[in-house]
């Protein structure tokens, strides 16, 4: 991904001179964490070959982000707007991007690697298809 690109769009979700650090587990997006003044959030350049309408994936995303409010044991983290407002930016080349809030400490697992882990999955998974 062009670098110049990644900026862009970090400036799109309020950040002007950011640290920018490629998140390499991911399977379908490339995720950078972007810091600066402070703050960090992952900002996460959707893959439209897979996902042809992202609005569709923030749309769902932002149903069980607010089903599951504060209330849930279950969280995922708080989607990020761009400066204007929106959930969704496009940089200049036609790259789609979305933002959400970076949990320190946090990590993906690509596999479970005991029975609790998968048990606790599934957990998460019901309560996602709940939403």
């Amino acid at each position: 991904m062009n670098e110049a690109y990644i900026r862009q769009a970090a400036h799109a979700f309020g950040f002007d001179r950011p640290e920018i650090e490629p998140l390499t587990s991911g399977l379908i997006h490339n995720t950078y964490k972007v810091l600066g003044s402070g703050s960090a959030i992952v900002l996460q350049h959707m893959n439209t070959a897979v996902f042809k309408q992202p609005e569709k994936i923030i749309s769902n995303y932002l149903t069980i982000f607010n089903y599951l409010g504060d209330t849930s044991e279950v969280k995922i983290p708080k989607p990020v707007p761009t400066q204007s407002g929106t959930w969704l930016f496009t940089d200049d080349a036609g790259n789609i991007w979305r933002a959400m809030q970076y949990i320190p400490d946090s990590y993906v697992e690509s596999s479970a690697i005991s029975s609790g882990q998968a048990e606790k999955a599934a957990h998460c998974f019901g309560a996602f298809l709940k939403a």
